[in-house]
């Protein structure tokens, strides 16, 4: 898909974070974009700052736990521009702590807000872009839903959940010879903005052999995914993707390996300080 004026997009969690680096990326290709997020005022801040591209930006108040509110904006996006061509499935919420500790509630919300939203969020733009006959749906997942990490059983779930709607949902869209399409973005650890960074104030810095990325790559993720129709890229460093190999091929050698090179030092430590301040 060519990106340009003629190109609308749709964009979830875009007050913040990876969110706001898509929409930054997307609006300096001259896309006109909806925002959503639960914070208006952040999202008019956003807003004010993608004015420097001259293109049309338009803000909606969403909570994507809100059913209502799911439809609310898909109305809302088709009526601002007719038509919507791109949309980026990013809002998502973590909580690294033990699993015993975690209420049904939460569990709960992590499962919505990371798959059932944006499952329920394709589904509606889906049957639109099939009438239109173009479209691309990206899904910001994780790379704890490639291999699972301690302390994250609710958020590993539900991006492993996303990976696999993202693939499955792409397949049957090529058995119809359909001319839209989905991808995957599978971030590791982000420096800049977001949870890794908020981990990081609690303690939970990565090793250097583990590594993390720039944000504004995540956000050129979704670029390429979208203008070349990639399935899904996953931005890991090095040792990860080596360590992916060795639980596929190797489960238990993996989960001693793992242990003994403390590959997950960062969810381990924000889980116990967490743990000590609840």
């Amino acid at each position: 898909m060519k990106l340009n004026l003629e190109c609308s997009a749709v964009i979830t969690g875009a007050s913040r974070g990876i969110g706001r680096h898509i929409a930054h990326q997307l609006a300096s290709r001259q896309v006109k974009l909806v925002l959503a997020a639960r914070n208006e005022q952040d999202l008019n801040d956003i807003k004010q700052e993608l004015s420097v591209y001259n293109n049309p930006v338009y803000v909606i108040k969403t909570d994507v736990l809100n059913k209502n509110d799911l439809h609310n904006l898909y109305d809302k996006s088709i009526a601002a521009y007719g038509s919507i061509d791109i949309l980026v499935n990013n809002a998502g919420i973590e909580a690294i702590q033990n699993y015993d500790s975690l209420s049904g509630k939460l569990i709960e919300q992590i499962i919505s807000v990371n798959l059932t939203a944006p499952m329920l969020l394709s589904q509606l733009f889906l049957n639109h872009m099939q009438h239109q006959n173009s479209g691309h749906i990206v899904n910001i997942a994780s790379a704890a839903g490639m291999f699972p990490p301690p302390f994250s059983e609710p958020y590993a779930a539900s991006k492993a959940g996303l990976i696999a709607f993202t693939h499955s949902l792409r397949m049957s869209l090529k058995q119809q010879n359909s001319h839209v399409s989905s991808s995957a973005i599978t971030p590791g650890f982000v420096d800049g903005e977001g949870m890794y960074e908020n981990g990081k104030s609690l303690g939970g810095e990565a090793p250097w052999y583990v590594g993390s990325i720039p944000i504004h790559k995540v956000a050129t993720a979704v670029i390429n995914a979208i203008e070349k129709d990639i399935p899904e890229q996953v931005l890991v460093p090095g040792i990860p993707k080596v360590a992916k190999t060795l639980q596929l091929f190797f489960p238990k050698g993996f989960e001693t390996v793992s242990k003994k090179l403390n590959l997950f030092k960062t969810l381990v430590e924000v889980a116990k300080t967490r743990e000590q301040v609840s």
